[in-house]
């Protein structure tokens, strides 16, 4: 036991106390030059082209120091931030960096065997509706007055892209597949779930569907149903981190193929003009009320 203590305190990332956290730099990105870019696209790319610079020039001496470590990490630009997985050791390490500003707990929920094959790559075409779809618009349609909109201004969302940062989505869903931003077959730029990896949208607790479609949904159940939509997947477990919050933030702002890399391969004029985030992101996920902030 002592041997193995001794182990434990010396070793950088050891098996046996390896914990995820989340490193917040010193340097954040300055990005108010924007505000004077009037086209969008223009604006959100040199916004996008800034981050990127700014994170990977910051980031290049931790990383190398992590690069010679067993730690595991993950870089982030939205906010200049990485989550690492390594020792309580390199933890403490870390934290006394003068480029480190500090450090979250980034705790990752474990899924039971019964849960997780429920959120696996499925076959969503095989899922039908439990009962047939409204006749009219839904009461709470009715009820912000949204058909008065698209009546006054002739307007329901065309041009526009909604960004889901929830539990997933049920894409082929009736109200739903049409305005999905990909298809069936090619799911780039259109959906991310940085928790579980699956590589076409799915929802692991049905609030996901129900937001996107009340923003989206045709079919008289959402307030924009011309509008069209792309996800990320936050919340699996309706538990979240800072680093998955962070991840979806990034790619509804910057999407990127399946498997690509947010710092090379986002393209944030295809990203999302308004998001929909039913999440909170408390203390016990790891969050202390400022660091998101940043990258909002």
């Amino acid at each position: 036991v002592i041997i193995l203590g001794i182990g434990a305190f010396l070793t950088e990332g050891g098996p046996w106390q390896r914990d995820t956290f989340f490193v917040v730099m010193t340097d954040q990105a300055d990005t108010e030059f924007a505000n004077t870019i009037d086209d969008r696209d223009e604006r959100v790319s040199a916004v996008y082209e800034r981050l990127v610079e700014h994170a990977s020039a910051d980031q290049a001496k931790i990383r190398s120091v992590l690069d010679g470590t067993s730690a595991s990490y993950t870089p982030f630009y939205l906010i200049n931030a990485l989550e690492i997985e390594g020792s309580a050791r390199l933890k403490r390490q870390l934290a006394n960096r003068d480029d480190v500003a500090y450090i979250l707990d980034s705790p990752q929920a474990r899924p039971t065997r019964d849960w997780f094959s429920t959120v696996t790559d499925v076959d969503m075409t095989t899922i039908s509706p439990k009962e047939p779809p409204p006749d009219e618009p839904v009461w709470g349609i009715e009820a912000i007055r949204a058909p008065e909109v698209w009546s006054t201004f002739d307007v329901q969302g065309e041009g526009i892209i909604v960004g889901s940062a929830d539990s997933g989505v049920e894409f082929t869903h009736p109200a739903l597949i049409d305005g999905y931003v990909g298809s069936v077959d090619n799911h780039d730029y259109a959906w991310f779930d940085p928790g579980i990896g699956n590589s076409s949208p799915a929802d692991s607790g049905g609030h996901g569907t129900h937001t996107t479609g009340s923003s989206v949904g045709k079919l008289g159940i959402g307030v924009a149903p011309e509008a069209q939509w792309i996800a990320c997947r936050n919340l699996p477990r309706n538990l979240g981190n800072p680093a998955d919050y962070v991840a979806c933030m990034e790619f509804l702002f910057a999407p990127f193929p399946i498997g690509g890399d947010p710092f090379t391969e986002g393209d944030p004029t295809r990203g999302a003009h308004v998001t929909n985030n039913s999440w909170g992101c408390p203390a016990e996920e790891g969050c202390d009320g400022r660091t998101i902030g940043i990258g909002v």
